[in-house]
């Protein structure tokens, strides 16, 4: 059962790509509006796109970026996965969260610290400030004391406050399902985007810190000389499921 689960999963996010809803083709000089995403690798920069919440899209890097894939890592891949569901078939988000917004504001608390340590944080501040209007009231000092066990805190304090202003005035208090519009938000990178995008929109996105780097170049199943180029070749050589 768990089996037919992961499958349909699977294919939903695949007929999810294939509906694609391309909004920004003109970027790419694709004069259209619904664009399946596998149309832009040609002779294009990477994109992919979808219809899941109106649109929603993942980053795009030059397709000239991604380190080429060694000899043997496509016969490698799929035993390196097969041993990581083994050893972790429950594998999921381990940051506590029950809205896209309390995920966005985790997330970005969790840079350089423990999930463990943002988890015994954040209910309070969640109930305190539960969603974006609550968070743009208040001032860093404000949020301060709800996270000064966490590493950086004054900083992100800053940047979370920053960040709920930012969604009230531009989305009306919502967090985008949109690469580009995570990215602009302050405290938000790449990995902050990919988390929401795929925890939430269930996108093929994959977040890359520090230990999947180094994971991806030592199985060399995602070669890459920093994150961008190893966020492509793990969405190049793994399955979406993974």
């Amino acid at each position: 059962e768990e089996g037919n689960h992961a499958q349909q999963q699977a294919q939903g996010r695949q007929d999810a790509k294939n509906q694609g809803n391309c909004s920004h083709a003109s970027e790419y000089g694709v004069e259209c509006t619904e664009v399946p995403w596998h149309q832009h690798f040609v002779n294009t920069p990477f994109s992919r796109c979808c219809g899941s919440g109106g649109g929603c899209r993942l980053a795009h890097v030059t397709s000239s970026s991604a380190a080429p894939l060694p000899r043997g890592a496509k016969t490698r891949a799929p035993k390196v996965l097969a041993s990581l569901q083994t050893l972790y078939p429950d594998a999921a988000c381990e940051l506590d969260f029950r809205t896209p917004f309390e995920l966005l504001v985790a997330t970005v608390l969790s840079a350089q610290v423990t999930d463990v340590s943002v988890n015994a944080a954040t209910p309070a501040l969640f109930a305190a400030y539960p969603d974006a209007f609550a968070l743009a009231q208040g001032e860093p000092e404000d949020i301060e004391p709800y996270i000064r066990r966490i590493g950086l805190y004054r900083a992100k304090a800053k940047n979370l406050v920053g960040l709920a202003k930012k969604l009230v005035e531009l989305h009306d208090g919502q967090v985008p399902n949109d690469f580009d519009a995570v990215v602009a938000l302050p405290g938000a990178g790449r990995k902050t985007a990919n988390v929401v995008l795929n925890c939430i929109w269930g996108l093929p996105a994959q977040a890359v810190d520090t230990h999947i780097f180094r994971v991806g170049n030592r199985t060399r199943i995602a070669p890459g000389r920093d994150e961008a180029e190893v966020e492509r070749a793990i969405e190049d050589n793994v399955p979406a499921e993974f």
